[in-house]
């Protein structure tokens, strides 16, 4: 398990690759919503940031032409429900996040090469959980979402406690690098708590000076 990073896309490519798939996703959740409402579930199983495939309804009466719902509540349309299949199946959703990070910014998702161990192997980058990349990010007073934080593990990390030879190194996809695309920076953990710290503080402020401009004067 390789070392967790925190990596700000603040310019470049890198900030308009994920400001626009972050765009994708909060109108992907949206029309998730949309859906939601209209088959009426009031819960969805799924991984982060993907798109579900199985829905949780009130009191565990799913509709008519769906799964009876496992012991979790989750229900799905039936093979002869087409209808809701093929509805299901069109609900547009935005690429996914490691498809972007790998394709579109170049980082690895794995590496492969020769140890003094063994003569080739590959590793899926792992930072401990089962999704290899996540994302963050805060608001400001107004609604203006900061820059795209990337939660990554630390390839840098991961080749060296697995004691691989820089000259046989792969990272794959093919064409990736663990070396960071201009635009993109690390940050601490700590530089992350006091970025959200701060909004916080803003957005309080901006609440409270919009109240007393709201209250009647005494």
């Amino acid at each position: 398990m390789a070392k967790e990073i925190y990596l700000i896309a603040e310019a470049g490519r890198p900030k308009q690759v994920l400001t626009q798939w972050r765009d994708d996703l909060l109108e992907a959740e949206t029309r998730l919503k949309a859906y939601m409402d209209e088959i009426g579930a009031d819960g969805a199983f799924r991984l982060a940031f993907e798109k579900p495939g199985a829905f949780k309804f009130s009191r565990n009466e799913a509709p008519e032409g769906w799964t009876k719902p496992a012991r979790n509540g989750a229900s799905r349309p039936k093979k002869s429900n087409r209808e809701a299949l093929e509805k299901l199946a069109a609900l547009k959703w935005c690429n996914s996040l490691s498809n972007v990070v790998c394709n579109e910014i170049g980082l690895p998702h794995s590496v492969s090469g020769a140890s003094k161990t063994r003569e080739h192997s590959s590793h899926r980058l792992s930072r401990g959980t089962i999704n290899t990349f996540s994302v963050c990010w805060t608001a400001y007073p107004g609604g203006r979402l900061s820059d795209v934080i990337l939660i990554a593990p630390d390839a840098h990390d991961a080749i060296e406690k697995i004691g691989l030879d820089p000259e046989s190194l792969t990272c794959l996809p093919e064409g990736t690098s663990p070396t960071l695309p201009d635009g993109m920076r690390v940050m601490t953990e700590a530089e992350v708590d006091l970025m959200f710290a701060q909004a916080k503080v803003a957005r309080e402020a901006a609440n409270k000076a919009l109240e007393e401009e709201t209250s009647p004067s005494p």
